[in-house]
């Protein structure tokens, strides 16, 4: 039988994951493992490409500095 050390949870801050967190829970727990928790995102904010090609040059709307689950995150 295989037994786990680590186990990689990859995360996406999405519904999916919050419902997979107690399974992976459970089972780091059966095998007395380690749960290493990974998030990637672009480190590049969002405003240093600009605007999209279809704005209009007079469009006042102000770039989206960060993209909506990045800024969740860092309201909490």
């Amino acid at each position: 039988m295989t037994h786990f050390r680590k186990n990689l949870f990859p995360i996406a801050f999405s519904h999916t994951a919050a419902a997979l967190a107690p399974s992976v829970k459970e089972m780091a727990q059966r095998f007395d493992a380690a749960v290493v928790v990974l998030n990637a995102f672009n480190p590049v904010p969002e405003y240093v490409f600009g605007p999209p090609p279809e704005t209009p040059c007079c469009s006042n709307d102000r770039p989206v500095l960060f993209s909506p689950a990045l800024q969740e995150v860092r309201n909490r």
